[in-house]
């Protein structure tokens, strides 16, 4: 019982991250770095959830039958929002920027265009 408790409570920390970071997606601007950071939370948050929640469903099944039904309907939303984030990658803060990075470090270290002019004589 008491790993059922627990269980419960860290799935209901995780659900409020995860449900933080999609309700972020909502507020932050397409393509932002803010909004890349919320869909990177929610995905790295999405397997751990459903995991948690399926473990949980299993577990009601032997402890509780009445909580059962509730249990099981919850696992299979989370596992569908698991799914949804982690197929989803309409946040992708990165896409074209690593051409630009690679630019920017090759101009950055790139020796100078200008030949010095030599100081001895021939």
């Amino acid at each position: 019982m008491v790993l059922y408790q627990v269980l419960l409570a860290i799935s209901w920390v995780l659900f409020i991250a995860f449900f933080a970071g999609r309700l972020a997606k909502l507020f932050y601007v397409k393509g932002s770095r803010a909004r890349w950071i919320a869909a990177s939370v929610e995905k790295t948050l999405a397997i751990p959830l459903a995991v948690v929640q399926c473990v949980r469903a299993a577990l009601a099944m032997s402890i509780e039958p009445s909580a059962t039904a509730w249990a099981v309907l919850m696992a299979a939303l989370y596992a569908w929002l698991a799914y949804d984030a982690l197929t989803n990658d309409e946040d992708s803060w990165w896409s074209g920027r690593g051409k630009k990075i690679g630019n920017f470090f090759k101009s950055l270290f790139a020796g100078s265009s200008s030949i010095a002019p030599s100081g001895g004589s021939a």
